[in-house]
């Protein structure tokens, strides 16, 4: 298990408000790991990037399936259209 998913657990468990010094005590208990304080906020922000990313390929994806006949054109294929 890497430490993102650690600190994920941590997060679920120890809820959204949790200081960095409670998730370090949480993660060493749990998993045995140890990982710094200072490094707490890091991965969290990692954490939030890889869920921002996978938000906007799911809103992607969503958009694609409904109307892909309604989506613009490229600027290329518009104007090999108008030839």
């Amino acid at each position: 298990m890497d430490r993102l998913e650690m600190v994920r657990i941590a997060e679920k468990e120890l809820g959204m408000g949790a200081t960095a010094e409670q998730m370090v005590s949480f993660i060493r208990e749990r998993f045995g790991e140890t990982i710094g304080a200072k490094f707490i906020s890091i991965i969290r922000a990692g954490l939030r990037g890889q869920e921002a990313l996978q938000e906007a390929r799911e809103r992607a994806a969503r958009l694609l399936a409904e109307e892909p006949a309604t989506l613009p054109k490229t600027r290329a294929i518009q104007q090999r259209n108008r030839r």
